[in-house]
């Protein structure tokens, strides 16, 4: 007999029904099969079906806190690469995360996005919203919600509400000044201590 013991993520389903389950596995269906399928309540004879068509493997039932990735909101999330777990902060929370650079096409009032990769956005971050990543961003659109970035760098185009914590500083009136002055993209970076913003071309 040999055994192996193996790293695995899990993707823990919550507050759908079997249907959109079915819709998103189906969609996302080659990503999924890096990880284990955590459903809080049984499945349907269908879904069941589903994954083992697929060749998915799944777990039904309680699972204790950890590293887990859980899907609030499905229309909120798309998976485009292999993920690693990372644990949500409360029930209320749709967790993004990836280790390949995350891209999501908007981010809606009152959404947060937690993860440890790089995170790049296609239109506009609402007030409200919530976004802490280890990683870099990059912001197309317009921000208003507040932003938590651990990497080395933020592209953006201006903070029109909310507030940018770059590492571990908030970033100050004078730098938030500078990174309104237009409407241009813009880079945040931190060089021998000191945050610098600079236009790009």
């Amino acid at each position: 007999m040999k055994t192996r013991q193996k790293r695995q993520q899990i993707l823990s389903f919550h507050e759908g029904s079997n249907e959109e389950y079915s819709a998103f596995i189906t969609k996302n269906a080659s990503v999924l099969r890096a990880f284990v399928l955590h459903f809080d309540s049984p499945l349907d004879k269908k879904l069941q079906a589903l994954c083992v068509d697929l060749g998915l493997c799944y777990i039904v039932g309680a699972l204790p806190e950890g590293r887990i990735t859980k899907i609030e909101d499905l229309d909120s999330v798309s998976l485009e690469s292999n993920s690693s777990g990372s644990k949500a902060p409360n029930a209320d929370t749709t967790v993004a995360s990836t280790i390949s650079p995350k891209i999501i096409h908007k981010v809606r009032s009152g959404e947060e996005i937690y993860t440890q990769s790089d995170i790049v956005i296609l239109g506009d971050v609402a007030n409200g919203a919530h976004i802490s990543t280890s990683g870099n961003v990059t912001i197309f659109g317009d921000c208003e919600g507040a932003i938590e970035v651990g990497g080395e760098f933020l592209i953006m185009r201006n903070l029109k509400s909310g507030h940018i914590r770059f590492g571990t500083e908030m970033l100050q009136e004078t730098i938030i000044a500078k990174l309104n002055a237009n409407s241009h993209l813009k880079i945040i970076i931190k060089n021998s201590g000191k945050i610098l913003v600079k236009e790009l071309l």
